[in-house]
């Protein structure tokens, strides 16, 4: 083929010079000669100079297209070639100039000429003239490329500095994500793995693409051999042609249909806004009509709760004037006080049912109101979710609008190439029809052509023959012109079609930018909806802290009854001994009664009478201790509600500790008064708060309520205020910067508008998506505090109704100390105050311990007036001694002396008045005692009155003064703010003014700049090798560095394991001492079994099990000690952890050094890159590259929105996590708090164990007692024999009963069995649904990661597409070069000397090869490429007419081979776009997966919340369990007190035996003379079995007790099921956390190599970038060369205007989507960090949840030990009861025995009437008289024994509530101070934590805001500069343009002038 081609090639130059030399056929032989083309060449033949244009010219063309190494060669010598090109331009410009001015002087100089050159003789001037001009636009256009570049050299330094700043403010944000590697080194094999995995598939994807390149490489080698004709070439056209229109049909008609469904979307949202606008509305009335209505509803409830104290105090006050007038007629009957007393009790239950009515009614109200509050959140939640929606399909149409745009612009360029392709063609067409015309006209008559003509002569027929065949050639082609013509016409037709289309588009565009901003119109509306609903969030904020105000108006209301308790309590025990006094003397009269009254009318009456009063004291006795149960109940209940309450007052305590600063002195003044209290704690101790002052402090607590509504609803109006401020702020800011932006581009307004309110729009959804969040979490919030506030209300309810019970039984109790009670209320009621205050100001523990010494002192003092009391008892139990011996004494001597009687009589008589006289005095005595103690008690009252009325006038005015201070402080606060604002707006403009400057310097420094870089110019090559140098030992650095970290990494991992293994092995010893503890508490079990038998050595044995306890405890305390030792250690660890981590900072910061210096390195290859962009000018395939641009674009602000919600959802999951993490540290505490409980109860546990064997040893001494006693019985009650078969029966019945007792136990064991079951298959099932969650959660991570690799390896695939048509694009432009070589060679061989040209320079553009054909009709045309106008006419000299044949073949094969090139371009264009929408429909169907990915790890993120929602149940569960223990205690404590109540009856037994011995010998004496000892025998009958009667209900109250014990066992069993369930639950939980922290640090990972790939896009769009400059300005220095270039340059100039605008926005999203991805590092870094304290302090809560496990396996075995010896005790009880009812038959038998001696000595006393009648007539009147007093004087014994035994009963009820309150009081100041200190350690590391976050996000969003600027102004300034450039470039454009066209006008002329010659 080449050999073919230079065959040609010396056929076309012998033709030419012989046409050139012989022109005729005459004998002269002229030799034409040339002068060179410099100056000082001498003129040369032409035909030599002919040969040495061509071999010169066509030297440098390739041999074929084969050689790829010649292609590369040319590739890299593009740079030296562009500035040889430059300075030949030069040296020809100079070369034309000589070479017109010698033309001109030929001209001049030749006479025989001057006939034919006469007419134009000026045009060479001109053309001089012209050239000249030429060469100044050129020099100029060169100037102004110069300074072109130097302002875009001054730019680029300008941006580099930038990028610098960004960098480092990149690098300072990316040190901090360094932390994270310590946690990543366990997933570096995996990444490592799926690297090499990449790798390969990389390799192999390479391997693909090289055989790809290779196959197509061989396509287009055979492609340039494919020779067609002309015909299937249109043809080809054609099928394009329809194919484009098949296109652009197509686009429209999806154009249609997107407008379509836009119109529709965009009708939906609106109509959809506006409901939820009107939804919202109206929702937003009815809250305001809620809260309205609620405070209402509050108020009333308030005031019928004042009016019910009102009430209650009337009422309360009508019982004591009832109670006064029932002691004032306590002589009369007891039925009519028994009556007025069950009258009054009446009204009260009916009062109280009343009130409990009332309270029932408003909190049911109150729960319909929480209810209406819980549903209006739930709308709201709605609402939200609904705007999310609107949210997702804003997103969708912003998308679809970007793909319309897109989509127009590949319409517009389509349509661009069509209007060139056929203007091109009508340039052809008549450049044609005007050569064909005007060879026609000149040459019509010659037919005939010749092959040859000779060198000698050829006449001037001859001469024509090449015309001849040119025309012929002309006139065949014509016929095809024509077709061509009409194909034309059609596509011209198409073309207007298509322009009417895009008109229409352009319309669509302009509604769609119109919805567009309604769209933005509504998303305002929107935020204005949001704001509204943040003050609905505030609002709610407000019934809050409403919410809190009232709990702490019920805790107040519950201390205060609580007091009231206490002081009851007190005055019971006071009470209790005064009855037991009275019942001592009462006792004394009875026996002396009972000595002195011998008649049996006498007995029969006292015996019956005693009987009654037995009955009735019984059932008072069954009263009273059911009303003791239900106090006690009450008690359990109210200590619980305490508790709940206390852990409500800590959430209080936190907002209260913000207010210590400024109550110091306040704490000075408090301080003095605790200390003047604390002689005062032991009276007010007794004392309890009544109605009248819970009414005062309820009216003062709503009036501080009010006040305190009143200043937050100011705060809150102030808070609005300052919001608006700030909102002005931000307005009066965005106008600002849209004034700048204005200023700095006026002509680019309106994009940069556009793009300022999409971001303001994307920070606006971020805000929206921030306040939504922030709303659903106060919402969340609200609704907890609703929940809180039912139960709360239940709570109240239920201390409503104890607290009714308890004024019933209280109004019983206290009926004379009414006036003291309302003093003590009073003084109560400042207590109270004085201790919320010092709550408040966390000074309890010096008060509480103040109190506890105060009564410990009272106890003891108490216990002094104990055992004076004993004393006295004593005492008197001697005086009784004496006188019942003085009463035998006289009994004897009135058997043995009958004659004495009267003597005696009388002596009994003074005896008597002696008795009663000494009475009397005892009365006396003891009233004056009480007198004088009430006297003292009431001047102390008023003394303590006065004192607390003074402190509360002090306390009030401080609380004045404090409340000043505040408002004060407020307004200063106000103040400050307004100072801010003001120095904001001044900072502002301060800004402003600094921006000009700053732009002015920038302006001057770019002028000095650039003058400096054209200096530094030449030095950059030198710079490039050096820095490529350093970049290969900072890779190396890096990999060195890289190693060092990762052995870093390991020693870190080595040390957590050694610090582990610490960990455990103090664990261990933990356990240990644990075990040897549970080892102690065995032992010392098994000593209180000893005990049990072995009573005497108890006491020695309990001190030393005392002291070993309290070794235990020590030992425990070491633990502790060592624990906290760990604790320290740990931390000790992550600060050597921190500081391994700063190391790595340094190591960042170098390699932040090594990114700097290959920026700099980048900078010089950019500035390098742009002096090779001068070449692109003539790349015919920058509209593809734009197409690719725009989609990547498309696809890049996809990624873009894809990160973002990326970004959002772990922005959520940070919060969520932060949520988690803070209700993990509630938790803990919680849990911390209930060890220290559980502590406080082991040490009361052990207090009682120790109080339990002292009370055993006492009941072991009282069963010998009780056993002595009986045996002493048997012997009396032998005759009681027809007894003992009625207890055998009895005993059966027993017998039956408790075997059903048994039966009903196995039953509820069976039960529970059941029950336990049921909870072991729940816990499983909620395990298995638990493994089940997490499998799922695996899978979607899983499905996650391949979906993210799948997105990798299509982001790989495109990429690589990319390179394979960047290197397409490398193959086409060295095509092209090779063509316009070869164009500019067949310029110069044709178009020399008589204008002859080439007929294929205008297609050197279009086909790479020289040697492809074209047609003959394009042949006389020059175009450059498909989409501009071509050139003028070339005719042809007729010394060409003879090779006219080969010629037009030769241009045919250019243009077949050229059509068919462009054919395939097209081809792989379109293939390439395939390829591109389909990775893109694959990236969407990728995206698509992920959301659903997302979707399933939110649903299992709420179905971890359900567990979480389980396990806080689980939680409440444990506080029951906890109240039962509470209950179990108040059992063990009412079992205390049975016991001592069956201590009370052993003694009344006691007592009993005693009188019955007494009897019994003053029967044997008094047999003869008394009939009365058969009743008295009868009575003693009846109270043994009494006594029976007794023990077995004994025996009863001893087996519920067993069952009691043994529920509580069956209880605690299930309290260590749950305890191990909830121990299991939080490992399940801690395995969670740990998984999600791996999720997490793989998340992290992927970022990390996402950020790394978007950096690797970003260096190759800027090397893209880069590449396009140098095209930019490379082709502007080949516009010089190239004559037909003219109409591309504009297109191509406007394609890489767009190329360039759409590479800087390219750039620019990467840098903001790389920006994202770091900002997400540091997210997930936070969120890693915040995952392993939470994984720490889970860690903490398991430990102390095992501790707190092995503490309740401790206390269920020492349960089961006192099960076990309550069981022994049962046993025990069990047969002393048998052994009572042997006594019983035993006494049975006596009292039959004496049966029958009192019929036998009934004779005696026959004989003794006798004798006594004589006495009974003296002794009658003295009887009556005495009858009368006995009987007023029995009747007044009766009442006060009644009165007495109640009195005693009363006192032991109140002294052991005094007991269990004091104990209770004293766990509770212990608890409240550790409550105390815990809440203010807590409250300071929050407000730490929180200012420390406050900080941090303050400094990221300063950072967030200098960096956005700093990208504005930057961006600003490129396009400011882009525009300039695109400008000059349009006028260097233009300049050529007028000098193309005036360059073809003068050849155009010279071609005339030529042929005119010729002719």
């Amino acid at each position: 083929m080449s050999c073919d081609e230079d065959q040609g090639l010396e056929a076309v130059i012998q033709k030419l010079e012989e046409s050139l030399l012989n022109p005729d056929s005459s004998a002269e032989e002229k030799t034409y000669t040339v002068r060179g083309d410099e100056e000082e060449c001498n003129t040369t033949p032409v035909p030599a100079r002919i040969r040495e244009i061509i071999t010169r010219n066509l030297a440098d063309v390739p041999t074929g297209e084969g050689s790829e190494l010649e292609e590369n060669r040319l590739l890299k010598d593009l740079p030296t070639q562009m500035s040889a090109d430059r300075e030949q331009l030069l040296s020809r410009q100079a070369a034309i100039t000589s070479r017109l001015e010698q033309m001109l002087l030929q001209q001049s100089g030749d006479s025989d000429q001057q006939s034919v050159y006469g007419a134009d003789q000026g045009w060479p001037r001109e053309e001089g003239r012209s050239y000249r001009l030429k060469l100044q636009a050129y020099q100029e256009s060169q100037h102004r490329q110069a300074q072109l570049v130097q302002k875009l050299q001054a730019k680029l330094l300008q941006y580099k500095k930038r990028c610098g700043n960004l960098e480092q403010q990149v690098l300072e944000k990316t040190s901090e994500s360094e932390k994270l590697r310590l946690s990543l080194q366990s997933h570096l094999d995996s990444s490592a793995h799926r690297l090499q995995r990449f790798e390969q598939e990389h390799s192999l994807d390479v391997q693909n693409k090289l055989a790809l390149l290779d196959d197509e490489q061989k396509r287009c080698s055979g492609l340039s051999q494919v020779n067609a004709l002309l015909r299937e070439q249109l043809e080809q056209a054609n099928e394009t042609n329809q194919a484009l229109t098949e296109s652009l049909q197509k686009a429209r008609d999806e154009a249609e249909q997107r407008d379509t469904r836009l119109r529709r979307e965009l009708e939906m949202n609106t109509s959809r806004n506006s409901r939820e606008q009107v939804r919202v509305r109206s929702l937003w009335r009815q809250v305001a009509f809620l809260r309205s209505s609620f405070t209402q509803l509050r108020a009333f409830a308030d005031r019928s709760l004042s009016d019910l104290q009102a009430e209650y105090a009337a009422t309360s006050h009508r019982l004591r004037v009832a109670c006064l007038n029932l002691e004032a007629s306590k002589s009369q009957s007891c039925t009519t006080a028994s009556n007025g007393v069950s009258a009054l009790e009446t009204q009260l239950r009916d009062k109280l049912r009343e009130a409990m009515q009332l309270q029932a009614r408003f909190d049911a109200e109150k729960v319909e109101l929480s209810s209406r509050i819980l549903e209006l959140g739930e709308m709201v939640k709605q609402l939200r979710a609904q705007n999310s929606e609107k949210e997702s399909n804003l997103i969708a149409l912003r998308s679809n609008l970007n793909k319309m745009e897109t989509n127009r612009s590949e319409d517009r360029a389509e349509r661009d190439a069509l209007r060139s392709e056929i203007s091109s063609l009508h340039q052809i067409l008549h450049n044609i029809n005007q050569v064909v015309s005007g060879e026609v006209s000149r040459d019509c008559s010659s037919k005939h052509e010749h092959s040859f003509i000779s060198a000698g002569s050829i006449s001037s027929s001859q001469r024509e023959g090449p015309l001849i065949a040119v025309q012929k050639a002309l006139l065949q082609r014509q016929t095809q012109t024509e077709d061509l013509q009409a194909c034309l016409e059609a596509s011209q037709e198409q073309v207007v079609t298509l322009q009417k289309q895009l008109h229409v588009e352009e319309d669509k565009t302009r509604t769609l930018e119109k919805r567009l901003q309604e769209l933005q119109q509504e998303n305002q509306l929107l935020e204005r909806a949001e704001e509204d609903s943040t003050r609905d969030a505030e609002r709610y904020r407000n019934s809050l802290g409403i919410i809190t105000s009232e709990k702490g108006e019920l805790e107040r209301q519950l201390s205060a009854m609580q007091q009231q308790l206490e002081c009851t309590q007190t005055e019971q025990e006071g009470l209790r001994s005064s009855s037991l006094d009275v019942q001592r003397q009462r006792d004394l009269l009875r026996q002396q009664r009972e000595d002195l009254e011998r008649q049996l009318a006498r007995e029969r009456s006292e015996s019956e009478r005693g009987r009654h009063t037995l009955e009735q004291l019984e059932a008072r006795y069954s009263d009273v201790r059911k009303e003791l149960v239900t106090l006690k109940e009450a008690l359990s209940q109210l200590s619980l509600q305490k508790e709940v309450l206390e852990d409500e007052n800590r959430s209080l305590a936190q907002a209260l500790s913000k207010a210590e600063a400024q109550n110091a002195e306040q704490e000075l003044a408090l301080t003095k008064l605790r200390s003047e209290d604390a002689g005062l704690q032991d009276s007010l101790a007794k004392m309890g708060a009544l109605s009248e002052g819970l009414a005062k402090d309820k009216v003062e607590l709503n009036r501080l309520l009010l006040q305190a509504e009143a200043e937050k609803a100011e705060l809150g109006e102030r808070r609005r205020e300052a919001e608006l401020e700030r909102m002005a702020a931000r307005e009066e800011l965005a106008r600002l910067q849209q004034e700048l932006l204005d200023l700095t581009a006026e002509k680019r307004a309106l994009e940069a508008s556009h793009n300022y309110l999409q971001e303001a729009k994307m920070t606006l959804d971020a805000e929206y998506n921030l306040l939504q969040r922030e709303k659903s979490s106060v919402q969340e919030q609200h609704a907890q505090a609703s929940k809180q506030k039912q139960a709360v209300q239940e709570q109240l309810n239920a201390c409503h109704r104890e607290m009714e019970l308890s004024a019933a039984l209280l109004q019983k109790t206290y009926k004379e100390r009414d006036e003291l009670a309302r003093d003590k209320a009073n003084l109560t009621v400042q207590l109270t105050s004085e201790q919320r205050k010092s709550k408040a100001l966390a000074q309890d523990l010096a008060a509480l311990r103040a109190e506890r010494e105060s009564l410990e002192s009272s106890l003891l003092d108490r216990q002094e007036l104990a055992s004076s009391l004993e004393a006295i008892r004593d005492r008197l139990d001697g005086e009784n001694a004496s006188l019942q011996q003085a009463n035998k004494s006289l009994t004897r001597e009135l058997s043995s002396v009958q004659s004495e009687l009267e003597q005696q009589m009388s002596r009994a008589l003074q005896e008597k008045q002696a008795l009663e006289l000494k009475l009397a005095q005892a009365e006396r005595n003891a009233q004056e005692m009480l007198i004088t103690t009430q006297q003292s008690h009431q001047e102390q009252l008023h003394t303590e009155r006065k004192h607390k009325e003074r402190m509360h006038a002090e306390l009030c005015a401080q609380r004045e003064q404090a409340e000043s201070q505040l408002r004060a402080e407020c307004k200063e606060l106000r103040i400050q703010s307004r100072r801010v604002l003001q120095q904001l707006q001044e900072d502002l403009a301060k800004l402003q003014q600094h921006c000009t400057e700053s732009l002015l310097q920038a302006e001057s420094h770019k002028q000095q700049v650039l003058s400096e870089k054209e200096a530094e110019k030449a030095t950059l090559i030198e710079r490039i090798i050096t820095l490529e140098r350093d970049m290969e030992a900072a890779a190396l650095e890096k990999d060195r560095m890289r190693r060092d970290f990762l052995s870093k990494q390991e020693q870190d991992k080595d040390t957590a394991s050694g610090l582990q293994a610490e960990l455990h092995n103090l664990r261990s010893r933990f356990e240990e001492s644990l075990s040897s503890r549970e080892v102690s508490e065995r032992s010392l079990n098994e000593q209180i079994r000893e005990l049990s038998t072995q009573w005497q050595g108890a006491h020695q044995e309990a001190e030393r099990l005392k002291r070993e306890l309290s070794e235990v405890e020590e030992s425990r305390d070491t633990g502790r000690k060592e624990l906290i030792e760990a604790h320290r250690e740990l931390r000790e660890c992550l600060q050597d952890k921190d500081e391994q981590r700063r190391e790595g900072l340094d190591l960042k910061r170098a390699l932040g050094d090594a990114v700097r210096e290959k920026e700099a390195i980048n900078t010089s290859n950019h500035e390098l890159r742009t002096a090779l962009k001068r070449v692109e000018f003539e790349n015919n395939s920058l509209k593809r590259v734009g197409e690719e641009k725009d989609q990547r674009l498309t696809v890049l602000e996809e990624c873009k929105s894809s990160l973002q919600q990326e970004v959002l959802k772990l922005r959520t999951n940070m919060r969520e996590l932060e949520k988690s993490r803070l209700q993990a540290r509630r938790e803990l505490q919680e849990l911390r708090r209930q060890v220290k409980t559980l502590e406080g109860q082991c040490t009361q546990q052990g207090q009682e164990l120790s109080d339990m064997q002292a009370r055993l040893t006492q009941e072991e001494q009282r069963e010998e007692e009780m056993r002595k006693e009986t045996f002493t019985l048997r012997q009396k009650v032998l005759e009681s024999e027809a007894g003992k078969e009625a207890a055998l029966k009895e005993a059966a019945g027993l017998q039956r009963h408790i075997a059903e007792l048994e039966e009903a136990h196995q039953q509820e064991k069976e039960l529970q069995q059941q029950r336990d079951a049921s909870l072991q298959d729940s816990q499983l099932k909620q395990r298995e649904e638990v493994a089940r969650l997490e499998g799922a959660l695996q899978e979607s991570q899983a499905q996650l990661r391949e979906f993210g690799l799948s997105v990798n390896l299509a982001e790989a695939r495109a990429q690589g597409l990319e390179e394979q048509l960047a290197q397409n694009d490398a193959k086409r432009r060295d095509l092209e070069h090779r063509l316009n070589v070869l164009n500019s060679t067949l310029r110069r061989t044709l178009g020399s000397r008589r204008g002859r040209q080439s007929p294929t320079p205008g297609e050197r553009g279009r086909s790479p090869s020289p040697w492809r054909t074209r047609s003959p009709v394009k042949g006389e045309i020059i175009s450059d490429e498909t989409g501009v106008g071509g050139l003028p006419v070339c005719s042809l000299s007729p010394s060409r007419r003879e090779d006219g044949e080969l010629d037009l073949d030769a241009v045919q094969m250019l243009l077949h081979s050229f059509q068919q090139e462009l054919r395939d371009t097209q081809k792989e264009r379109d293939e390439s776009h395939a390829q591109v929408h389909s990775l893109s429909k694959q990236v969407e169907n990728l995206q698509a997966n992920q959301e659903r990915s997302n979707t399933c790890i939110q649903m299992l993120r709420q179905s971890i919340r359900e567990l979480e929602e389980g396990k806080r149940e689980l939680a409440k569960h444990l506080e029951g369990m906890q109240a039962s223990l509470v209950l179990r205690d108040e059992a063990v404590q009412r079992g205390e007190t049975q016991n001592r109540i069956m201590n009370e009856e052993l003694a009344k037994m006691k007592k009993s035996q005693l009188i019955i011995e007494t009897e019994a010998k003053a029967l044997q004496d008094k047999l003869e003379r008394s009939q009365a000892s058969e009743e008295s025998l009868e009575a003693e009958r009846r109270r043994l079995k009494e006594t029976c009667e007794a023990v077995d209900a004994r025996a009863a109250r001893l087996d519920l007790k067993r069952r009691g014990l043994e529920g509580e066992l069956q209880r605690a069993q299930l309290r260590t099921t749950e305890m191990e369930a909830e121990a299991s639950s939080l490992q399940e939980r801690l395995n969670n956390l740990r998984r999600e922290l791996g999720d997490s640090e793989e998340r992290a990972a992927l970022l990390k190599v996402e950020c790394e790939r978007l950096a690797t896009a970003l260096a190759h769009k800027e090397l893209q970038e880069s590449q396009l400059k140098d095209k930019l300005q490379a082709l502007t220095a080949s516009l010089t060369d190239s004559n037909a270039s003219a109409g591309t340059a504009r297109d191509q100039a406007v394609q890489l205007q767009r190329a360039l605008s759409a590479s800087e926005h390219n750039q620019k999203m990467v840098q903001e989507k790389l920006d994202k991805t770091r900002e997400a590092l540091t997210h997930s870094r936070k969120q890693n960090h915040d995952l392993s304290e939470r994984l720490q302090s889970l860690q903490r809560s398991q430990e102390e949840c095992e501790l707190k496990v092995s503490e309740l396996d401790k206390q269920t075995r020492v349960l089961q030990e006192t099960v076990r010896q309550r069981q022994q005790a049962e046993q025990e009880a069990q047969e002393s009861c048998l052994l009572l009812q042997e006594q019983n038959s035993q006494l049975q038998e006596q009292v039959a025995t004496l049966q029958t001696t009192a019929h036998r000595l009934q004779g005696e006393k026959s004989d003794l009437e006798r004798t006594l009648l004589r006495l009974g007539k003296d002794r009658s009147s003295l009887k009556r008289t005495l009858e009368k007093v006995e009987h007023n004087r029995q009747k007044k014994e009766v009442e006060i024994l009644h009165g007495e035994r109640e009195r005693e009963q009363q006192e032991q009820k109140i002294r052991n509530l005094e007991e269990e309150l004091n104990e209770t009081q004293a766990e509770i100041h212990t608890l409240q101070s550790q409550i105390s200190i815990l809440e203010h350690t807590h409250s300071q590391r929050l407000l730490e934590v929180s200012a420390r976050h406050k900080q941090e996000l303050d400094l990221e969003s300063e950072r967030m805001r200098d960096s956005q600027q700093q990208t504005e102004r930057a961006l600003e300034a490129r396009e400011k500069a882009h525009r300039q450039r695109v400008h000059c470039l349009e006028e260097q454009v233009s300049t050529l343009k007028e000098q193309l066209e005036q360059e073809m006008k003068r050849r155009q002329a010279y071609m005339k002038q030529m042929l005119r010659v010729n002719l």
